[in-house]
């Protein structure tokens, strides 16, 4: 698995002693970080999975299934998925490999069964999955994108450089009382961003995105079709909800 790292290069200095000043936009910053947990597949070797591992993970999966639904059903499609993100060998979405957080997806399938809310939505941009639905499984691929979103409603409606200073000569006050001055000029930014990391990731379960589970709703009963990614193109989500659909009569 790839190692995740969050590289910043900022362009700060102090005013005064008692002044921090950031020339950049967080938002800026935050778009431009080249932060992922996927790569691409020329970047690794093909690893073939053996079989008896793929029968144990299937069997774990149908396991922990049969604990979660209560009146939904999953495909065969959708199972052998959540078997490779359980034996952690990653899957290919379009041109890279994602790796997904399994126990994530098994209790987000649970929070929808028991009606909890969960970010669901019905899939718009494609009239031919008009009738599909999509929940976030909030997996780590998306730490960027919460963390856009909640500074994104933080600075609404004000002077996006105004407003970080603030906070950044706030905590750089704070640190000041305890570090050196180039400590604390260095670590007020790192500080900010992980208060905002850590208010990205207790947000309520349905306000945070991520990539898919595809369902379908019929007969009072959730059908959980496949996993697919925002970037992988419509065509190839198409593709993959009809062999999913094959598994189910009632829904052709």
């Amino acid at each position: 698995m790839p190692t995740r790292k969050l590289i910043l290069k900022t362009q700060f200095h102090l005013v005064r002693m008692d002044k921090f000043f950031l020339e950049i936009p967080i938002s800026k910053l935050l778009k431009e970080n080249s932060f992922r947990t996927t790569f691409y597949v020329s970047e690794s070797e093909a690893i073939e999975i053996p079989e008896s591992d793929i029968k144990q993970a299937l069997l774990d999966v149908d396991a922990r299934l049969n604990l979660k639904l209560k009146s939904g059903v999953c495909s065969e499609f959708l199972k052998k998925q959540l078997a490779l993100h359980q034996l952690q060998f990653g899957e290919r979405f379009g041109d890279q490999i994602h790796f997904y957080h399994y126990q994530t997806i098994l209790d987000t399938i649970e929070l929808n069964e028991n009606g909890n809310s969960v970010n669901l939505r019905p899939f718009t941009r494609n009239p031919a999955l008009k009738d599909v639905y999509h929940i976030h499984h909030n997996s780590s691929t998306y730490v960027k994108e919460n963390v856009i979103n909640v500074w994104s409603k933080k600075i609404k409606g004000t002077d996006e450089i105004v407003f970080q200073n603030q906070l950044l000569n706030d905590i750089y006050l704070e640190l000041i009382k305890t570090h050196t001055e180039e400590i604390a000029r260095q670590s007020s930014l790192k500080v900010l961003l992980n208060k905002l990391h850590d208010e990205s990731a207790f947000k309520e379960f349905k306000d945070r995105t991520g990539e898919w589970i595809i369902c379908v709703f019929k007969n009072d009963r959730w059908y959980y079709l496949c996993l697919a990614s925002h970037k992988e193109g419509d065509d190839a989500i198409i593709e993959k909800v009809k062999r999913a659909i094959e598994e189910f009569p009632e829904l052709r």
